[in-house]
């Protein structure tokens, strides 16, 4: 009996002496300071431990303290408990809320959210957060039909945080298309960051096919990253990993798109039929490259057919464009012309053949 009476007493002294620290000394503060001062005094200390930022050993418990002195002397009513007992209880107003603000939740709260890697902007429902296991087990298989665009960001990035609504209109508007738009904290993820060699933030990369290809502009706009996103779609199409398994024979060289500039380049378009067994379609309109839409379809249906283009305004294709009887304006005022040439494609083919 007596020995359980002297050891609730010690549990109750060592409670006091450990949770009277000195939280003037913890801000470097005096006891007179204001709270301006007090203020001040948190944004230095919090900004030089944040875990985020600092990676000492004992960078956390030290943000953790700074941020319950900061809890306790900005408050009028616990200071002045403090100040008069020497004591205070972080727990005191929790039945009066649902939860108890973490050291973050105050952090966060004092210098705004843009220095949370994801901060308070409500993204696309379509944008995914991306880490390692995430990234190996689903967007890499998956990245040979659909290929994952990745924004890295970090902590303290105040351009990441400015790109992020960006990043929410692109998935809005393309991911209909067949990306998969993702993001990602490359700081914290570490096993990602070196899966992928990110060496800073913000970093935009597409992997496609399970090459990841990065963006290197400093212009960070929809056109920029729509023209990235074609470029690696078209570098990318003739280093197909492996051949599906229902297609033994996929022709691993096979372009994503070959860029049909003559009659003698239609013919060998056509003549490859003979070596890959694929269908032809040959895709027109009045631009020097296909749009990403058109991209995105012929990487869907690599592993299936050959796609060719034609950029109709070049003299070298007005000879073809008779021959399939379309008229140059009539292709120009179109956004794009597809023409799935199967069987047909295959008569017109013989009509080259040289003959005996």
């Amino acid at each position: 009996m007596y020995m359980r009476q002297y050891s609730f007493l010690f549990i109750i002294v060592v409670y006091v002496f450990a949770e009277s620290d000195d939280l003037y000394e913890r801000l470097h503060v005096s006891r007179s300071a204001t709270l301006k001062e007090i203020k001040s005094a948190y944004r230095r200390e919090a900004t030089k431990w944040h875990p985020d930022k600092n990676r000492g050993e004992n960078a956390e418990k030290i943000f953790i303290e700074i941020t319950k002195a900061y809890e306790v002397l900005s408050n009028p009513r616990k200071r002045a408990k403090y100040d008069a007992y020497g004591v205070y209880d972080l727990e005191e107003d929790k039945h009066n809320e649902n939860r108890s603000p973490t050291p973050r939740d105050i952090f966060a709260y004092f210098f705004g959210a843009h220095f949370s890697p994801f901060g308070q902007f409500q993204m696309d429902e379509n944008v995914q957060i991306v880490n390692f296991h995430k990234y190996r087990e689903t967007f890499l298989p998956t990245s040979r039909s659909a290929p994952l665009l990745l924004l890295g960001i970090s902590h303290f990035c105040f351009l990441c945080r400015q790109i992020q609504p960006l990043w929410s209109k692109l998935a809005n508007r393309y991911s209909d298309l067949g990306i998969n738009f993702g993001i990602a904290n490359i700081q914290d993820d570490q096993a990602l960051r070196e899966e992928l060699n990110v060496l800073h933030s913000p970093s935009i990369l597409v992997v496609v096919d399970r090459k990841p290809t990065y963006f290197m502009s400093s212009e960070f706009t929809e056109d920029a990253v729509v023209e990235f996103i074609v470029g690696a779609l078209l570098d990318t199409g003739p280093l197909r990993s492996s051949p599906l398994l229902e297609l033994d024979k996929t022709v691993l060289a096979t372009p994503l798109i070959t860029f049909i500039k003559s009659e003698m380049d239609l013919y060998t378009f056509l003549s490859g039929y003979t070596e890959d067994s694929k269908p032809r379609t040959l895709l027109f309109d009045a631009v020097t490259r296909p749009s990403l839409r058109l991209c995105l379809a012929a990487f869907r249906a690599l592993d299936h057919q050959a796609t060719g283009f034609i950029d109709t305004r070049s003299e070298g294709t007005k000879s073809i464009l008779r021959r399939f009887g379309l008229a140059e304006n009539q292709v120009g005022h179109l956004p794009f012309m597809v023409i799935f040439l199967l069987l047909l494609l295959l008569l017109f083919y013989v009509s080259y053949l040289p003959t005996n």
